[in-house]
């Protein structure tokens, strides 16, 4: 059996030049093979040294592959899977970077073959959007749910491949992950939306686009991306969106409420409530471990002793 492990990575955006950077910054005698529908963004990432080929193909890209990772749009994980699916290998690791987990994991569970294993995977980034960095996850926690019939030690593989990016898996039910993930990623898309299109309403717009400043863009950042894709997260789990946004509606009602009635200390208690929390959040990103990159051998030799099943 060969020593190289091969890993695929399918969409080379800033999610997936990062994983591969990462992982060739960690081990370089890994063997990466990246496939983008856009072949000038797969030719870049190898120009990067992120891959070591890149693959036009998908079928071709995923069939030979130890570990394939799917760093694309929530929209199109469910056809990638459907076209994909039946030539995965049985033994090898699949896996996504969506923020939507339970649907995935259902698509999965439908398409891929006897002994393909899948472990879904949502990385937690703060800061923004970024270009690619092999640092991109380090200190950050990865969300892994693995599927039912996932087997132990490929759970193990895709623990030790995020520990090897620099991150810290977090194993969490996949309902639970997406209950949770409603409110503090899908909703803030919403609410920048709303204030965006109340705005561009507005018959101040012209004066707005001027002024707008750092508050702006911090509080719109969150419809940046994919438009579509955006609308198939929010829908892939509408009754949790649709309880967070109640709620989010009665608190706006709620300071409305203290605007209206001139409640000056009320309102800044209030203010100072939330500024309580927003550190509190930003606290737990300081007390992370920021541990380097290292290719753990733990899943070095799980891949090398026992792939799951027969190439």
């Amino acid at each position: 059996m060969s020593e190289t492990i091969r890993i695929t990575v399918v969409g080379l955006g800033s999610i997936g030049t990062s994983i591969a950077l990462a992982l060739k910054k960690a081990d370089p005698d890994t063997e990466i093979t990246g496939h983008d529908r856009e072949q000038s963004v797969a030719r870049r990432a190898r120009k990067e040294g992120a891959v070591d080929q890149a693959d036009w193909n998908l079928i071709s890209a995923c069939e030979e592959a130890d570990v394939t990772i799917l760093a694309i749009p929530f929209g199109e994980v469910k056809d990638t899977l459907v076209a994909a699916g039946p030539y995965f290998r049985a033994g090898c690791l699949v896996m996504d970077t969506c923020s939507a987990k339970s649907p995935v994991l259902r698509w999965a569970d439908e398409n891929l073959g006897e002994g393909v294993n899948f472990v879904g995977g949502s990385p937690i980034l703060r800061g923004g959007k970024r270009s690619p960095d092999a640092d991109l996850f380090v200190g950050s926690l990865f969300c892994l749910c693995p599927s039912t019939s996932a087997s132990p030690e490929s759970v193990g593989w895709a623990s030790g491949l995020v520990r090897s990016i620099g991150a810290r898996p977090f194993f969490i039910d996949a309902v639970e992950h997406d209950g949770v993930m409603a409110g503090v990623d899908h909703v803030p898309i919403l609410v920048a939306a709303a204030l965006l299109r109340v705005s561009r309403g507005s018959a101040a717009w012209r004066e707005g686009v001027r002024l707008g400043g750092s508050r702006f863009t911090g509080a719109t950042a969150s419809i940046v991306g994919d438009a579509v894709g955006h609308a198939g997260l929010v829908l892939a789990n509408p009754e949790s969106v649709v309880r967070w946004l109640d709620a989010f509606q009665a608190e706006l009602s709620e300071l409305r409420g203290l605007i209206v009635n001139h409640e000056h200390d009320e309102l800044g208690e209030a203010l100072k409530v939330a500024q309580d929390a927003r550190e509190e959040w930003a606290r737990s990103e300081v007390g992370a471990e920021d541990e380097g990159p290292t290719f753990e051998r733990g899943f070095r030799s799980l891949l090398m002793g026992d792939r799951g099943g027969k190439g």
